[in-house]
């Protein structure tokens, strides 16, 4: 505990220059909600994950699975616009790109280069919005935002992942289907040009976002350096231009949604299962239940400001 508690102190002390974060505060229609609330909680705290890319922990973090029944689920209309804010308005400062995926669908995002290239389209920002296209399917879904912090990718297993899942179900009479899918675990193998990624080398000239081909089509999956053009001869990768942040779906180029698959399941059997729904809170779950991130900021609070609109 005083191990604990020395640690805690330092990071807050230090919060600008270790730029650790984590995504506890679902947004949705300019509303912060409250302190996972509808973003389930994890163990990991304020470390970043790093390796274990066959491992179930990196769907929604490390023992985020046992915190699923007790996080509410935010009901929101296609077209919604959604995001994320860190702990207590930690700033992103680690170099490299974010970007959002959901269970069933989607992945939305990203956000990479700015005009002045190596700089990213994310560093000192607290809150991350994007839109969720009206094309999307009806359903329940977890949401997951991810930021990759490339200051020691030059190297496997450097690259660190910051990372939460937030629990939706999505209103609409949308009936897209959208594809290609990928699985966590196993959508990266941690050997994407993407992760292993040595962003001191004089000889970059453009990033390309790990993860599925985007959704819908038509929109570039390669976040190119400004004034360095890649066009790729098939789907995989894709060119997009520099961009600064992502403020908005229709209004945005830089927010888009990619396929990806979460499964939903509360206890998998296997790496591969595809649930339909979110469990939602039983009668036995205790709501104040005390946060395993209470202790360093108070417990989470309950009142709900999600509605669909």
């Amino acid at each position: 505990m005083k191990a604990l508690a020395t640690l805690l102190a330092a990071g807050s002390a230090l919060n600008g220059a270790t730029a650790h974060y984590f995504f506890p505060n679902l947004i949705v229609d300019g509303v912060t909600t409250e302190y996972f609330e509808y973003v389930r909680e994890d163990t990991q705290g304020y470390m970043p994950y790093k390796n274990g890319y066959q491992s179930t922990d990196f769907r929604c973090n490390v023992g985020s699975e046992d915190f699923a029944l007790q996080t509410k689920t935010c009901t929101v209309k296609a077209g919604a616009t959604v995001g994320f804010a860190t702990d207590f308005g930690a700033q992103i400062q680690h170099p490299g790109p974010l970007q959002a995926n959901g269970s069933k669908i989607y992945e939305i995002g990203p956000s990479a280069f700015t005009s002045d290239g190596i700089e990213w389209g994310v560093t000192g920002l607290d809150q991350i919005t994007f839109g969720i296209p009206d094309a999307t399917p009806a359903g329940q879904y977890l949401l997951r935002i991810e930021h990759i912090g490339l200051h020691g990718a030059s190297v496997y297993g450097g690259a660190e992942f910051y990372f939460n899942c937030a629990q939706l179900e999505i209103l609409g009479d949308g009936t897209a289907t959208p594809g290609p899918t990928v699985l966590f675990a196993g959508a990266y193998t941690g050997y994407e040009p993407g992760i292993l990624f040595d962003m001191y080398s004089k000889r970059f000239v453009n990033y390309t976002m790990p993860g599925p081909a985007v959704w819908p089509a038509g929109i570039s999956s390669n976040i190119s350096a400004d004034g360095a053009i890649h066009v790729p001869d098939d789907d995989s990768s894709w060119s997009f231009a520099a961009v600064t942040s992502i403020t908005g779906f229709a209004s945005s180029t830089s927010a888009r949604i990619y396929p990806s698959s979460v499964p939903l399941s509360v206890t998998p059997t296997s790496s591969n299962i595809r649930s339909t729904g979110i469990p939602e809170p039983t009668e036995s779950v205790n709501p104040e239940q005390k946060s395993s991130h209470a202790h360093l900021h108070g417990k989470h609070g309950h009142k709900s400001h999600c509605r669909a609109r």
